[in-house]
């Protein structure tokens, strides 16, 4: 088996960093240590995705942003 499977802290570690829940990271252990690779690799896409979607809402209010800050400096040069 995998080196980062066999030391349970590195997995757990890894787990948190990626931001997994507490919950979430006992189930993955438990799929793990129960071979059900597939089950463990569905939470960690489903984990995948929620960030990605906060990554995605995250570039929205990052646009919004600059999109405010255009304007000022638009309207600053206007009125020079």
């Amino acid at each position: 088996m995998n080196k980062l499977f066999d030391e349970k802290e590195n997995l757990i570690q890894l787990l948190g960093n990626v931001g997994c829940r507490a919950d979430d990271i006992a189930v993955i252990q438990k799929f793990i240590r129960e071979d059900d690779f597939c089950a463990a690799k569905r939470l960690l896409r489903r984990h995948r995705a929620e960030l990605l979607e906060n990554l995605h809402k995250s570039q929205a209010q990052i646009d919004c942003l600059d999109f405010i800050v255009y304007q000022m400096e638009k309207c600053k040069k206007a009125k020079k």
